[in-house]
């Protein structure tokens, strides 16, 4: 009983720190051919980041670690590749920008004194 909780433990804090992903819409599991990347372009990059594409029973979609971000606004786009044997590299519409920001650090407290209680 005692390991079971720790790993819920162990589990809990991996996902309170997982870094944020950016993810899109199932592809929708019945639809073929299915795509084989998701190709990600973060802010005005000329080369967009190809990315293996995640597939569960809902479908297939891309799935993006944005933790090496920098601080500050940030916009991201991506679409979907398939890289065929016969047709070659089939790609997708881009998706619509998704902006956001990542937060700067939290400044030190100040104004430390000792209190009765």
């Amino acid at each position: 009983m005692k390991a079971a909780v720790a790993m819920a433990l162990i589990a809990f804090a991996g996902a309170v720190h997982a870094a944020p992903f950016v993810e899109s819409d199932p592809y929708p599991a019945a639809s073929t051919p299915k795509p084989t990347i998701c190709q990600v372009w973060l802010d005005a990059a000329t080369v967009g980041v190809d990315s293996p594409v995640v597939t569960d029973t809902a479908g297939t979609y891309c799935h993006y670690d944005l933790s090496g971000v920098s601080v500050g606004a940030h916009t991201v786009k991506a679409k979907f590749v398939l890289v065929d044997a016969v047709w070659g590299r089939q790609e997708s519409a881009f998706t619509a920008p998704l902006n956001f920001t990542r937060p700067g650090p939290l400044q030190a407290p100040a104004g430390l004194i000792l209190a009765p209680n």
